[in-house]
């Protein structure tokens, strides 16, 4: 935390090994949802800004959320033409390896994003999606904590 009124909220029974949180400037809050996992993900709110990651969410190693450039940045009249934005993560989202969200991101509950991805947008909920930019490329997708090592396409090994 390096700023005055700054917040940060973790819910119950989070698992963050390794994670980088800051929290920076006057104003700004970092949420992380209860029952949420991470580990080596840097999670970054600036510029009294909010970025919000819902409940149940799992963030791989190298992901990096941030609502903010970190820099500004200003045209030929002096405007600023970078300006922070709010992220919102919904419930239950895995965001996979590598993976960077940036400033102004929605993405939907139960989503997944792939691994290297660069999400700069809105993601619809249940779905798959990734590459630069990220899009989705399947709905209707639900996904769990648990490796299943049979199923109908693979079958039991007995």
């Amino acid at each position: 935390l390096a700023g005055d009124d700054d917040e940060l909220f973790i819910g119950a029974d989070c698992q963050l090994r390794h994670a980088r949180l800051s929290v920076e400037d006057r104003s700004s809050r970092l949420a992380i949802g209860a029952k949420t996992s991470m580990t080596g993900a840097t999670l970054i709110a600036q510029e009294g800004h909010l970025l919000q990651l819902g409940e149940d969410c799992m963030v791989a190693q190298h992901a990096e959320l941030r609502n903010s450039d970190g820099h500004s940045i200003y045209d030929s009249n002096d405007t600023r033409i970078n300006l922070p934005q709010d992220v919102m993560i919904g419930n239950h989202v895995w965001i996979g390896l590598g993976a960077c969200i940036l400033k102004g991101s929605r993405i939907g509950d139960g989503a997944i994003i792939g691994a290297g991805s660069l999400v700069s947008g809105e993601i619809a909920p249940a779905c798959i999606a990734y590459g630069i930019p990220a899009v989705a490329h399947r709905q209707g997708v639900r996904w769990t904590r648990e490796r299943h090592t049979h199923g109908p396409d693979r079958p039991r090994a007995d």
